[in-house]
C-alpha cells in the first residue's frame, strides 16, 4: 500500500541525519525575519514532498495566489485595478504564529490524512514546533492553514461588493463603495478566529486619488510596475536571489504589463545565467 503512496513513501525516506539552522534575515524596516535554512539533503526531500502534496491537493480558490502554480504577484494585484479604494494588510508574524498542531489539523481536514500521517507530516515540515519561513513546503502549508478562514471571509466580503485576494501572508481588498475601517475590522476579527493578527503598522488604505500600490504594482487605472519594483527585480537577478523558475514566471507576466521592461529583464537574466536563451523564453518575453 505504502509503495504506491508517494507521500507515505517519502515519509519512509526522510533523511534522519539531515537538519536545519535558523538565522535572522534583515528587513528593509530595520526589523529581522526568522528564516529556517535546511541543509542540502533536507531541502531536496522537502522539494519532493512539496510536489507530492501539490498533487494531493491543488483545488485552490481563485483569490489565493502565493506559492501556487501559474499565479503570481501579478494575478494577486490584477483584481484590484481601477477600484475607488484599495486596502493592503499584512498578517503579523504569520508563519511563526502557526503551530505544528494546527498544521496537522489542517492537513487532516483538507487532505484527508489520518491522524498518524497528519501528525508525522506536521512534525517533519515544522521547525521548533512552528511553521518555518525558508522550507520549500511552507507556502503550501500556510495556504492550507489559511484556506478555511479566507474562504469564509471572501464569501462575506464578496456579498458586499468587496474583492479579496491573498499572497500567502499578504491580503489585498478593494471596492468602489468600500468603508475602510469596517473592512479592516472584519479582517481583524477573521484573523483572530484563526489565532492570527494583522500588522497594524502595515495596514495601507489607498484612494483612487493617490498611488495604489500592491507588491510594487500600481493598480490605479491599469497594471504597471513601480520603479522600485523594477530595480528590485534586476537586483534579485544580479545577486542570485531569484531562481530560474521565478525568473521564468516574471517573464511570462511582464510582457502583458510592460513589454519594454520584459525584454530588458529577460536579456539581463540570460546575461547573468539565471535563464537560458531558449525559444520558449524569448517568445514569453515578447
Amino acid at each position: 500500500m505504502y509503495a504506491t503512496d508517494p507521500i507515505r513513501k517519502l515519509l519512509d525516506e526522510y533523511p534522519e541525519k539531515s537538519g536545519a539552522h535558523r538565522w535572522h534575515q534583515p528587513k528593509g524596516d530595520g526589523d529581522t525575519r526568522p528564516i529556517a535554512v535546511p541543509d542540502k539533503e533536507l531541502r531536496e526531500w522537502l522539494r519532493k514532498m512539496n510536489k507530492a502534496l501539490s498533487k494531493k491537493f491543488s483545488a485552490w480558490p481563485e483569490f489565493m495566489h502565493g506559492g501556487i502554480k501559474k499565479r503570481s504577484y501579478v494575478s494577486y494585484a490584477r483584481p484590484h485595478v481601477g477600484k475607488a479604494c484599495v486596502v493592503t494588510i499584512d498578517i503579523k508574524k504569520c508563519f511563526d504564529s502557526i503551530t505544528q498542531h494546527e498544521i496537522a489539523t489542517a492537513l487532516k481536514r483538507h487532505l484527508n490524512f489520518d491522524d498518524e500521517t497528519s501528525a508525522r507530516l506536521a512534525e517533519l515540515l515544522c521547525f521548533n514546533g512552528r511553521l518555518p519561513q525558508g522550507f520549500p513546503t511552507s507556502n503550501y502549508l500556510c495556504n492550507i492553514y489559511l484556506l478555511g478562514p479566507l474562504v469564509e471571509l471572501h464569501g462575506r466580503l464578496k456579498a458586499n461588493g468587496v474583492q479579496l485576494s491573498n499572497y500567502v501572508d499578504d491580503l489585498a481588498l478593494s471596492g468602489n463603495k468600500l468603508i475602510a475601517d469596517e473592512i479592516v475590522n472584519e479582517v481583524a476579527v477573521a484573523l483572530s478566529r484563526a489565532k492570527l493578527k494583522m500588522n497594524k503598522a502595515k495596514v495601507s488604505v489607498m484612494a483612487a486619488s493617490q498611488p495604489q500600490v500592491i507588491c510594487g504594482l500600481l493598480v490605479n487605472k491599469r497594471l504597471s510596475l513601480t520603479r522600485s519594483l523594477k530595480l528590485e527585480l534586476l537586483s534579485d537577478i544580479a545577486s542570485g536571489r531569484m531562481s530560474d523558475s521565478s525568473a521564468e514566471g516574471w517573464v511570462a507576466h511582464l510582457h502583458s504589463i510592460d513589454p519594454t521592461f520584459a525584454l530588458k529583464f529577460y536579456a539581463y537574466a540570460v546575461k547573468k545565467g539565471v535563464l537560458k536563451g531558449t525559444e520558449a523564453t524569448q517568445q514569453a518575453a515578447r
